[in-house]
């Protein structure tokens, strides 16, 4: 075990990111994040620091953030703890934001990336279906809304064009989904990449994390496992392309076609920041 290490568990990250001015967590998202925090704090050794407003650690102490964003730096530098090397916050927005993903192509049929209104209704107009509609920005479920079938509603259009103001939205049949999975990685400084074997991953109906666990036997195909592995590989080059380096989650699932067989969407969510199913490399979620 090495040295303590000071953490800040800041679980807002992506909504950070997507504020244009100073951020501060609405009172029902900083409850949700509440009730997940204690998952998170699973990341920390044996002898680490939690850091919040208005702790001090002691001089010297090694920072590290759950996604080093400005205020995560700046709570790490009241608390008297030296941040570790990151990536400059435009980076983060960057690789974060849901067109980063996109721009590697769309891996469900049906789903786009638009940045505005017209656009989103020519997809919706494409085929009769419900839709889920992601703002660029969110995490733990927040910044999603299911539409149709059919025309947008009055408050669809206003929840779209709010949206639309972050930059662009994620457009999606919604499916349904039999299985979810997410890979982790780790890109180092020097551009260096290790990827983990896929877990499975359970969220609830609104899209919020719930658990995360190894996969048992037969549970995975060889064949969605080098599929997936693929895929973080690519999120991978990708990322380093963007000049970011830490770690990285990529979500995937498989999901249920008309048919009846099933598919594998293996890139549904980038995530490049921690993610809940850390611990389970570190030796600190029970599986």
């Amino acid at each position: 075990m090495g040295a303590p290490v000071a953490w800040v568990l800041n679980l807002d990250a992506d909504f950070e990111l997507a504020s244009p001015g100073p951020w501060e967590p609405p009172a029902a998202l900083a409850e949700l994040l509440g009730k997940i925090s204690k998952h998170a704090e699973r990341l920390l050794e044996h002898g680490d620091l939690l850091v919040t407003e208005g702790v001090h650690v002691p001089a010297g102490t090694m920072g590290r953030a759950w996604c080093p964003t400005p205020n995560a730096i700046t709570l790490l530098e009241a608390a008297g703890a030296i941040p570790e090397e990151a990536p400059a916050v435009s980076v983060l927005r960057e690789v974060n934001d849901r067109a980063f993903s996109a721009a590697m192509g769309q891996t469900l049929p049906g789903a786009a990336f638009v940045v505005d209104l017209a656009g989103v209704r020519k997809v919706l107009r494409r085929r009769r279906v419900p839709w889920l509609l992601k703002r660029a920005f969110g995490a733990a479920g927040r910044g999603q809304r299911r539409v149709g079938p059919g025309p947008l509603t009055a408050s669809d259009v206003a929840w779209v064009e709010a949206s639309l103001r972050q930059g662009g939205l994620q457009i999606e049949p919604r499916v349904e989904i039999d299985c979810e999975f997410v890979v982790h990685g780790l890109l180092r400084r020097d551009g260096s990449v290790e990827i983990h074997e896929p877990l499975v991953q359970e969220c609830d109906e609104g899209g919020a994390w719930v658990a995360c666990r190894p996969a048992v036997e037969g549970e995975i195909s060889a064949s969605e496992a080098a599929h997936l592995d693929q895929s973080a590989f690519l999120v991978a080059g990708a990322l380093r392309k963007a000049a970011y380096f830490g770690p990285f989650g990529v979500d995937a699932y498989r999901w249920v076609q008309g048919s009846g067989e099933v598919a594998l969407n293996p890139r549904s969510e980038v995530n490049a920041r921690y993610t809940m199913g850390w611990g389970l490399f570190l030796g600190r979620v029970d599986s």
